[in-house]
């Protein structure tokens, strides 16, 4: 039930490939497509005329190690409350939920617990966008947008992700069109969920407040591999805290 619930209110980590972990260590085989020359992992097309021989060619491949690492949550909860709140089992499930999916987000994202998922915004594959020349504190213009959308080497499947007090600037963002002085809005909203130049936008307090490097990023997550080893478990005891009248909860 709690894996179902942190599923829904997952933002980032329900867009990363996932893969099962049977043991502590998991080698994942990718291309060596890293860097973009005259080939692509090895391979490079040629033209033949009749009669010539082909070049035989070796993909280029790297392994990705995934360490396994335990995320917990440790809880003392009095027993008067469990006694006295007939809903506390399903409050705590649905807080429960909510925290690991909020952890998970933030750790992928920018996090700085070096026991936890290696964070994208300090990962060297991070391309940085900085604010135009004589540009105001505080502000995202147009060009900062196009900037970042021009450097996504992937679009299919790429998203916005950003501050939710971003959001103000961003639904004045436009661009002109023709010479009359009418403005196109860069910025969509259909059923409550925003697109920024046709791609989703995701709103989370995980990003910076505006203004701050890293409040505003454009990223394809399909290139983040994430291993999930177990699923969620709930040890209970009464031993530990029992003199305080305590439940302890290990999650």
């Amino acid at each position: 039930n709690i894996i179902d619930q942190t599923l829904k209110q997952q933002l980032i980590a329900t867009g990363c490939r996932t893969y099962p972990m049977e043991y502590a260590d998991l080698y994942v085989p990718a291309w060596d497509d890293l860097t973009l020359t005259d080939n692509l992992a090895g391979f490079k097309i040629e033209w033949l005329g009749e009669g010539q021989t082909g070049t035989k060619r070796t993909g280029a491949m790297r392994s990705i190690h995934l360490q396994s690492k335990t995320g917990a949550i440790y809880a003392d909860v009095s027993l008067e409350l469990i006694q006295d709140s007939p809903n506390f089992e399903k409050e705590l499930n649905a807080i429960l939920a909510k925290a690991i999916a909020r952890g998970l987000d933030q750790q992928i994202l920018r996090g700085t617990d070096a026991g936890g998922p290696s964070p994208i915004l300090t990962h060297p594959c991070l391309l940085s966008s900085t604010k135009s020349p004589g540009q105001s504190a505080d502000t995202i213009t147009y060009a900062n947008i196009a900037s970042m959308y021009a450097r996504q080497l992937d679009h299919d499947g790429a998203v916005w992700v950003c501050n939710h007090d971003t959001l103000p600037q961003l639904l004045q963002l436009g661009h002109p069109v023709g010479t009359g002085g009418s403005m196109v809005s860069v910025l969509s909203e259909e059923s409550g969920q925003y697109s920024l130049l046709g791609k989703k936008l995701i709103l989370t307090d995980a990003m910076s407040t505006l203004g701050d490097k890293y409040d505003i990023m454009y990223a394809n997550f399909n290139y983040y591999i994430f291993g999930m080893r177990k699923n969620i478990s709930i040890d209970v005891t009464d031993a530990d805290r029992w003199s305080q009248r305590e439940r302890s909860l290990r999650i």
